[in-house]
């Protein structure tokens, strides 16, 4: 169906949505606080609403039966999402909370709302939402209210990230507000946009390391974003790492993780949709900064998931897995006229395989700056930066 100059699509005899509301609207409270629920309360909200469902329903299916309830008694709901396309041409917003997992509760956007609001992958989309009809799987926005926080006429028009010119960084990154960085912080510290590698000794705590991490980047300005990927993790790391940024700005940071239990295509779809958010984000003149652990669990997931080329680089290693990998490091850069995506990179040591000591050769040779840290048993991180082998360059 054609939409309006308003964004809008019709529902057939559904009325059409109301005029977008504002930040704070309640439609959009509502619909947060669906989000915020727990299992339990979930539950309790189906149950006001008249619904039942099994014990053993999922979250997303509770939320979605919830949502369907307060729509049909005449609701109007505001929801958001990062925008991720399907291979059938619609759109889906999912949440980074649930790391862009598939989900009863997505919202579907149409080819023809896409087109003509003009929306790419990776945006953050807010609109108005109906109910599914007849055998439609879920709620539909029918009116783009606004796109990465701005107006969806003004984000269309935003600088593309691939045609931007990157010119080279030139605002310092200080991370000397923890002391264990403190050595950093010096005339020739990190810049906004670079791509950054810190090497750890094996059997020091990762998850420390990247929750420090995470709390210097939030403290070294109001103005920087934090995007966090954790790739192939153990389950208790994303839960330690989301607990420690709570007491920070839920405005300011973002976590999208996967655990290695997971197959390694939603590794790699992780890692790309992350990515694609801060590449737009970046467009309306943001500053991000991308904490990714690790580029090397990227490396072997996409060995495994794209389609080889038969051209292999050393015994086990195709040459296409470097890939996903590569357009992540790569993405970091100081946008000229806008952003800035910095990419903090956390890798194991070369190790002693072919495959390991492969992937780390290819990004030890494109980052800025590799970051030594060596065993220190004394300390609760277990190492230290060592400045007389970290490496910094333009």
């Amino acid at each position: 169906m054609p939409c309006s100059r308003s964004w809008q699509v019709g529902r057939g005899n559904l009325p059409e949505p109301m005029a977008p509301p504002t930040q704070t609207s309640p439609a959009l409270e509502r619909w947060q606080r669906l989000q915020a629920m727990t299992l339990s309360q979930l539950h309790g909200e189906a149950a006001e609403c008249g619904i039942e469902l099994p014990e053993a329903a999922s979250g997303a299916d509770l939320r979605m039966a919830v949502l369907c309830a307060r729509l049909a008694r005449g609701e109007t709901l505001v929801g958001e999402g990062v925008l991720v396309l399907s291979p059938e041409g619609h759109g889906l917003l999912r949440s980074p909370q649930r790391s862009y997992a598939e989900g009863a509760d997505d919202l579907y956007v149409s080819p023809q709302l896409l087109r003509g609001t003009r929306l790419r992958p990776g945006q953050w989309v807010r609109g108005t939402l109906a109910a599914p009809r007849h055998r439609e799987k879920w709620l539909a926005v029918t009116h783009v209210e606004s796109v990465c926080g701005t107006s969806p006429s003004r984000a269309a028009h935003a600088v593309r990230f691939e045609e931007a010119a990157a010119v080279l960084p030139t605002v310092p990154l200080s991370l000397g507000t923890a002391p264990a960085l403190a050595a950093l912080d010096h005339p020739a510290a990190l810049r906004r946009g670079q791509r950054v590698l810190w090497t750890l000794p094996p059997g020091v705590p990762r998850t420390a390391w990247t929750t420090l991490l995470a709390d210097a980047v939030l403290a070294a300005g109001p103005d920087l974003a934090l995007h966090c990927i954790l790739l192939d993790q153990p389950p208790e790391a994303p839960v330690a790492v989301r607990r420690a940024l709570a007491a920070h700005d839920p405005l300011r940071w973002q976590l999208a993780s996967t655990t290695f239990d997971e197959l390694p295509g939603r590794h790699v779809e992780v890692a790309s949709v992350a990515l694609q958010h801060a590449m737009r984000t970046a467009e309306q003149g943001k500053h991000v900064v991308l904490l990714v652990d690790s580029l090397r669990a990227l490396v072997r997931a996409a060995n495994q998931h794209i389609p080889h080329s038969g051209k292999i680089l050393v015994p086990g290693l195709d040459s296409l897995a470097f890939v996903p990998a590569r357009k992540l490091l790569a993405a970091a850069r100081q946008l000229e006229g806008a952003g800035s995506v910095t990419v903090l990179a956390l890798e194991p040591g070369a190790g002693t395989g072919p495959v390991d000591q492969a992937v780390t050769a290819e990004f030890v040779e494109r980052a800025n700056c590799i970051v030594q840290l060596v065993p220190c048993p004394t300390t609760e991180l277990g190492a230290r930066v060592d400045l007389a082998q970290t490496v910094l360059r333009p």
